[in-house]
């Protein structure tokens, strides 16, 4: 078969070349294509505004009413949370600062957080606080370590002090532990990027049905919601340009074939079945069709996906491997789909008729 190829390719030297660059040049517009249409999909999910934070304000809300309802919200997010942050109100002459992360369900430290702590003596929080719900506090310079405090009539041991630029009575705490009587003054969603229109919905949804008017969640509009192309339309000129990029590579088969008589003629002669022709004939199209589209992938991974994002500045992960497989996936069904159709019909044509063609050429 791989004899059969490489004399073929050497016979129509220029129809091989236009049929390899047709296919690689076709994967590489297709997936641009995706993540141009995904970009405006994308954006019509994002809101009209320019920090990566979703802030709540209170009135007449106790921690305990919302301790829940943070990790709910947390969990129905999608994109990635940065932290969430808490001020609650105790008997403290100032309010305790609640810095949580979250993962798989649990309540856990905040990484951008820890990592900007600046603890001049003991340490910071860590795991075994959170699981045990250890009664422990972090504090600004007012306070020395290991000392104990007392908020709302529980006792707190501190655990590390903070420096800097830290309030010098600043007092932290994990949101497991501090009381549930304690008075919520506000909670601020922080994320990696801007928050999505879905992710804002959550967050409102979830406050405001439970909390109603005690709850204050700030209105934001869409971002040029009007002027973004829906996903009906991405599906749309994806499906075109795959049945165009088959359809294409169909045609240039359907040429190699018709013009591979003595070839046919030769295995018909030997013996070859219609059966086993066609097995040649399609064995050669997926491995020329799986390598120019692995090519064409890997031309757009390396290459024009960089093009793409300085055009765009997305901040999407649009071209994930689950992305290309997809993509790749579907071109190369739609030309194995047609080409088998092609290659069918070229050998259901009879050894006397291909010889009779063969003679008039």
């Amino acid at each position: 078969m791989f004899k059969l190829l490489k004399n073929s390719m050497k016979a129509h030297k220029i129809i091989y070349v236009v049929l390899v660059l047709s296919q690689i040049i076709g994967m590489v517009c297709l997936i641009f294509l995706y993540g141009v249409f995904a970009e405006f999909n994308g954006r019509k999910q994002e809101l009209d505004i320019d920090n990566k934070y979703i802030d709540l304000s209170f009135e007449g809300v106790t921690i305990g009413e919302i301790k829940e309802l943070i990790r709910t919200t947390c969990a129905e997010v999608e994109a990635d949370l940065s932290y969430v942050y808490t001020m609650a109100l105790t008997d403290l002459e100032y309010p305790v600062n609640i810095y949580s992360g979250y993962s798989n369900g649990e309540f856990m430290n905040a990484e951008p957080i820890e990592e900007n702590r600046n603890i001049i003596s003991g340490r910071y929080f860590e795991k075994q606080d959170y699981t045990e719900n250890s009664k422990v506090v972090v504090a600004g310079s007012d306070y020395k370590l290991g000392d104990k405090i007392k908020i709302l009539g529980e006792e707190y041991t501190i655990i590390g002090i903070e420096g800097g630029d830290v309030l010098h009575n600043k007092v932290s705490t994990t949101i497991n532990v501090i009381g549930d009587e304690a008075g919520a003054l506000m909670t601020i969603f922080n994320f990696e990027d801007l928050p999505s229109v879905k992710d804002y919905k959550a967050i409102k949804n979830n406050f405001e049905s439970k909390l109603g008017d005690r709850v204050y969640v700030p209105d934001f509009n869409i971002r040029d919601g009007e002027t973004l192309v829906s996903i009906k339309t991405i599906i749309f000129i994806s499906v075109i340009v795959g049945i165009t990029i088959a359809v294409n590579t169909g045609m240039l088969y359907w040429y190699l074939i018709k013009n591979r008589r003595k070839e046919l003629i030769v295995m018909g002669i030997v013996g070859a079945s219609k059966l086993k022709r066609f097995k040649i004939n399609m064995t050669e199209i997926a491995v020329i069709s799986a390598l120019t589209i692995c090519i064409g992938m890997a031309l757009m991974h390396l290459v024009f996906e960089n093009i793409f994002y300085r055009i765009y500045g997305n901040n999407y992960n649009i071209f994930s491997a689950r992305t290309y497989i997809l993509t790749g996936a579907v071109v190369y069904g739609c030309i194995i789909v047609l080409t088998s159709a092609v290659v069918f019909v070229c050998n259901r044509v009879e050894l006397k008729e291909l010889l009779r063609r063969t003679n008039n050429d």
